[in-house]
């Protein structure tokens, strides 16, 4: 994507493309931010069809609007890092991030990987992103890492809060030793065990 990335800005550049031919061009969903404010200056009909909307509903889309396409989590996480992305007016430097996206009249999210530069000729964000399930075989393992990755930030406080023993007693759990083998194995009374697991 990086490298797609600096051959559409130099085609770009030379006028051998135009915005709305690239995405004949590429399978990636394509999009421009504006620099000033991050709202939606252009998107391809595939990313618009990829969110629900007609392309003209939503290239009007403000900051505001563009966040009620993202889950809390990317606001919160990944956005921040494309708008100080934004700020630095690097246009030699790439920015890649995984994001959760919200599908118009759709439960739940998708993953999907953008890669941003920032193109001179617009001075703007100029980005791509691929639905992970488009990866083909990576997909389920990359949604996997994702959402495991998700639960690990989400409950990290709780497990540094854990002592080293009920670290260990949880790792036994979860690999699905016995009660007994468990208090066996680390020397430890069942009640002490049992003290254990119900702090854990």
């Amino acid at each position: 994507q990086q490298q797609e990335l600096f051959i559409l800005e130099k085609m770009l550049t030379n006028k051998q493309l135009t915005l709305s031919e690239i995405e004949l061009v590429l399978p990636a969903l394509f999009h421009v931010n504006s620099m000033k404010d991050s709202s939606l200056v252009y998107l391809s009909e595939k990313g618009a069809n990829f969110l629900g909307y007609e392309k003209e509903e939503i290239m009007p889309f403000s900051a505001e609007q563009l966040a009620t396409i993202v889950t809390e989590d990317t606001l919160t996480h990944i956005t921040p890092r494309f708008v100080e992305f934004y700020q630095e007016e690097d246009h030699y430097k790439v920015l890649s991030a995984f994001q959760q996206i919200n599908q118009k009249g759709k439960e739940g999210y998708e993953w999907v990987y953008t890669t941003t530069k920032i193109y001179k000729g617009l001075n703007a964000p100029i980005s791509l992103s691929i639905p992970v399930k488009q990866m083909g075989q990576l997909s389920q393992q990359l949604t996997g890492l994702l959402e495991d990755n998700l639960f690990i930030k989400k409950h990290y406080q709780k497990f540094a809060s854990l002592t080293k023993q009920e670290r260990e007693i949880l790792k036994l759990v979860v690999m699905g030793v016995r009660r007994q083998h468990i208090s066996d194995q680390l020397h430890i009374s069942i009640h002490t065990y049992d003290t254990h697991r119900k702090n854990i």
